[in-house]
C-alpha cells in the first residue's frame, strides 16, 4: 500500500483541491448528516446527498460558488433520510435554469411513499417549531427537507430534465463499451426486496396510527429498530475511472439476506480498484461488510466518516466502531469530518486559505477532500477545520 502525500488543512475548498483533469471527491460531514461533491476530470461536479437545508450555510453550495459555478452533472439522493436530504431539493430548483443537462437521481420508491414520508417530516417540523415558540400567524415558508426535493424533481420532469433510479447494477452515467477509459458511475442497491418491505412497513405504521386516533406526524414515526427506517431503501454509489475508484456508501445496511443490504452490490464490486471509501452510515457497525472490505483491502487508500449528531451518547460512530473500520479497512488511514461528543478536542493546525473561507457548516463539521488520478495513485489530500484523521 503507497502512503498518502501528506494532508493539508485549508479554510476552505476551492478550485486548487478540486481541479480538473482528476477525479477528486470532498466529502462533507458536519455532524447531522453528510454531502458529498464529485469533480470530474472534464470539470463538471456531481452532488450526492445533502446536510445543511440554509443556502447561506451550505457548505456544497459554497464550494461550487469558490469552483467557478461549473456545469452541474447530476444531483443525487441516496435515500429519503432527513440527514441526506437537507438543501438538495433547494439547490436542484435553483440550479436548474444554469445547468439544462443536469441529471436528478432518485430512489427507487413510490410518490406515495414519498410523499406520506414527506408529510409525516412536514408535521414533525411544524411540531418542533411550535415547542420552539412560533405559532399561529407565522408567514408561509418555502418547502423544506423531503418536500423541497419533490418539489424539485416535478420541476425538473416538467422541464423535461434527465432522471435515473437507484436499482442494483444500474449504470447511471459514462459508456464503459464506447468509452471504456472514461468515468462511469454504477448505483448499488437498494435491493427490490428491501424497497418492498419498506413501503409496506410505513403504510402499515400509518394505518395503524390512524386507526388507533394518535396524533399526527411524530407519533407515527416513534420507535426503533427495522420498521420505518429509510435507510434500509439507501442506494450506494461506486465511481470509476481507469484505475481510479470512489465508493459512496450512502447509509447501505449489511444483511444477513444474500438479496439484500450490500448483497447484490458484491457483483459489481467485484475486482473493482477502490481507493477511497466514503464509509456507510457515518460508521455504525450495522452498515459494514466484512465482504466489501475484504474486496477493497487490495487497492485502499483512505476511508472517510461522517458523524451523525456528532457521536452523541449512542450515535455512530462510538470508539470501537471506529477501531472496527481501521481493521477492516486493513490499516488504511481513517478521516473523520467532524468532532466527536465522546474524543477531546485537540488543537487545530494551522490553515492555509485560498480566497474567502467558505461559510461555516453547522455543528462544527468539516470535510474531508481527495484528488486521484488516473491510475487510481492519491494526489492530494486535503481537510478544513473541524474534521481530524483518527490516530
Amino acid at each position: 500500500m503507497s502512503a498518502l502525500p501528506p494532508a493539508v488543512e485549508v479554510a476552505a475548498l476551492g478550485p486548487e483541491e478540486l481541479p480538473p483533469g482528476r477525479l477528486s471527491v470532498a466529502v462533507f460531514g458536519p455532524g447531522s448528516g453528510e454531502a458529498v461533491v464529485l469533480r470530474l476530470p472534464d470539470g463538471r461536479v456531481g452532488v450526492v446527498d445533502g446536510c445543511v437545508e440554509d443556502a447561506e450555510r451550505c457548505p456544497v453550495r459554497a464550494l461550487l460558488e469558490a469552483l467557478g459555478s461549473p456545469e452541474i452533472a447530476f444531483l443525487a439522493l441516496t435515500h429519503p433520510h432527513d440527514d441526506h436530504h437537507k438543501g438538495l431539493g433547494a439547490l436542484a430548483l435553483a440550479a436548474r435554469a444554469a445547468n439544462p443537462g443536469m441529471e436528478l437521481w432518485r430512489p427507487p420508491l413510490s410518490a406515495r411513499y414519498l410523499r406520506t414520508l414527506a408529510a409525516i417530516e412536514a408535521l414533525q417540523a411544524e411540531a418542533t417549531d411550535g415547542r420552539a415558540g412560533g405559532g399561529q400567524g407565522r408567514a408561509a415558508k418555502p418547502a423544506r427537507g423531503l418536500q423541497a426535493w419533490l418539489d424539485g424533481v416535478d420541476a425538473h420532469t416538467r422541464a423535461d430534465g434527465g432522471l435515473r433510479t437507484f436499482l442494483p447494477d444500474r449504470l447511471l452515467l459514462g459508456d464503459p463499451v464506447r468509452d471504456p477509459g472514461g468515468v462511469v458511475v454504477w448505483a448499488l442497491g437498494p435491493a427490490d426486496v428491501e424497497v418492498d418491505r419498506a413501503e409496506q412497513d410505513l403504510f402499515q405504521r400509518v394505518d395503524r396510527a390512524v386507526a388507533e386516533k394518535r396524533p399526527a406526524g411524530a407519533r407515527v414515526a416513534e420507535g426503533k429498530g427495522a420498521q420505518f427506517d429509510p435507510n434500509r431503501v439507501s442506494g450506494a454509489v461506486l465511481v470509476r475511472w481507469g484505475g481510479a475508484g470512489v465508493l459512496l456508501g450512502g447509509d447501505l445496511l449489511r444483511s444477513e439476506r444474500p438479496q439484500a443490504g450490500w448483497g447484490p452490490a458484491l457483483r459489481q464490486l467485484d475486482g473493482a480498484p477502490v481507493q477511497v471509501v466514503k464509509v456507510a452510515h457515518h460508521g455504525s457497525a450495522g452498515a459494514q461488510d466484512p465482504a466489501v472490505w475484504r474486496g477493497l483491502l487490495p487497492e485502499l487508500r483512505l476511508a472517510v466518516v461522517t458523524p451523525f449528531q456528532g457521536a452523541a451518547g449512542r450515535q455512530p460512530p462510538q470508539e470501537p466502531e471506529l477501531e472496527a473500520l481501521r481493521a477492516l479497512g486493513g490499516g488504511a488511514p481513517v478521516w473523520v469530518t467532524a468532532p466527536l461528543a465522546w474524543r477531546p478536542a485537540g488543537p487545530a493546525p494551522a490553515a492555509r486559505s485560498h480566497g474567502a473561507p467558505a461559510a461555516p457548516a453547522e455543528d462544527g463539521g468539516g470535510a474531508v477532500c481527495v484528488q486521484l488520478d488516473r491510475q487510481g495513485a492519491v494526489q492530494g489530500l486535503f481537510s478544513t477545520p473541524g474534521a481530524w484523521p483518527l490516530p
